[in-house]
């Protein structure tokens, strides 16, 4: 089932006016949930529909803008010690992710991140989300999360941090979640809306699946009652 063409359709719509100001952080990025959900076959007729709406946004974040937003990243001072120790350690964990020793380089990277200054945001994201794709490859999508999450609250428009959270939060089974994430991405790379098109379907149809679960299961402890 493809959905891409409907979703990228709605995105286009809504996203320029949806997204506010990342300047008080992700949440402000976050601009609410909107879920796309399409349907299923059932008894071999095609039954789609779709939920667009589910938006869980305080208006107190602030104002809405009508261009994309951008990072509130502080500009990076000339390399300290501290700063040039962690870049080191860093590169040695990208040695050891190239080499498949996924637990040596997410310890690399948690060295990393404790050397590194807290005023180098944009090294942090990065290491960040380095450790999520090393948790990513342990079998941890938990711990990814985490850390795209983090990396996020440093670099709101890291689009390799957000797409990263959307495909751990799909393998724990979470479409609505990963479809804000997959939404966000779009609107802020439109260009990516090929490469997203198999996370979206994924999502669509888990959200689908979730969905006539749901109700299947409310009428048939209904009329058991």
């Amino acid at each position: 089932m493809t959905v891409c063409c409907y979703y990228t359709g709605w995105a286009n719509a809504v996203g320029s006016d949806r997204i506010m100001s990342s300047e008080k952080g992700w949440d402000s990025v976050r601009w609410g949930k909107w879920v796309l959900v399409g349907g299923a076959c059932i008894a071999g007729g095609a039954a789609i529909w779709w939920y667009i709406g589910k938006q869980n946004r305080n208006p107190s974040l602030g104002s809405k803008s009508s261009s994309r937003p951008t990072a509130s990243v502080a500009p990076c001072p000339v390399l300290c010690p501290g700063m040039e120790s962690s870049k080191e350690v860093k590169d040695q964990g990208n040695e050891y992710f190239k080499q498949c020793s996924y637990r040596k380089a997410a310890d690399a990277f948690t060295e990393a991140i404790n050397l590194c200054p807290s005023e180098y945001r944009n090294h942090l994201a990065v290491c960040y989300q380095n450790r999520a794709a090393a948790y990513d490859r342990l079998g941890d999508p938990e711990r990814s999360i985490m850390d795209c999450t983090k990396a996020l609250e440093l670099d709101p428009l890291y689009f390799k941090a957000v797409m990263r959270r959307a495909k751990a939060y799909l393998s724990l089974s979470k479409p609505e979640e990963a479809l804000d994430d997959l939404t966000y991405a779009f609107v802020m790379n439109p260009d990516a809306s090929e490469s997203l098109k198999t996370e979206v379907d994924s999502a669509v149809a888990l959200a689908a699946a979730n969905l006539v679960e749901h109700v299947l299961t409310y009428y048939i402890t209904l009329y058991t009652l």
